[in-house]
């Protein structure tokens, strides 16, 4: 028999409006990458889905982490990668892209997880020395797909 290897899920998002990004800065005690300027996004969860559970499991997580609902609002396909967590196990990411309605804005009170969220112009990110370099790189192509959409 066959054995098939399973990996963790994450889905992200890069949230763009009015030529600004809103992006995490990950936790000093996080597990991955801590201190660093992140996208907002998570774990596929088993109640995601059925179907569109990458879409599904995007929703949720910007909803928990900003207060932002994402209904209605179209969701581009950006990337999808693989790195080793810090036990060097493989986790599958998958990004998305959305332009956010004017006046669209993090809600602490409707976000279920603390988050340190901000708003950057891509000059700005890419001068802060806590910008990981895959999070400038994917805002360059949300940028450019947000752009030719």
């Amino acid at each position: 028999m066959i054995e098939r290897a399973r990996f963790p899920v994450n889905v992200c998002a890069v949230l763009h409006r009015n030529g600004r990004w809103l992006l995490n800065v990950r936790a000093n005690d996080a597990s991955y990458a801590p201190g660093t300027i992140g996208l907002i996004g998570g774990h596929v969860e088993r109640n995601d889905g059925p179907e569109r559970v990458f879409e599904s499991t995007v929703q949720r997580e910007v909803a928990e982490e900003t207060g932002i609902d994402l209904t209605g609002t179209p969701l581009l396909y950006l990337d999808s990668e693989a790195y080793p967590d810090t036990d060097g196990d493989l986790v599958l990411t998958v990004t998305y892209a959305a332009e956010l309605p004017p006046g669209t804005e993090p809600s602490a009170e409707n976000a279920v997880e603390d988050a340190e969220l901000s708003w950057w112009t891509l000059e700005d990110l890419e001068a802060d020395p806590r910008c990981a370099p895959w999070t400038s790189r994917l805002v360059r192509r949300a940028l450019a797909a947000i752009t030719s959409s």
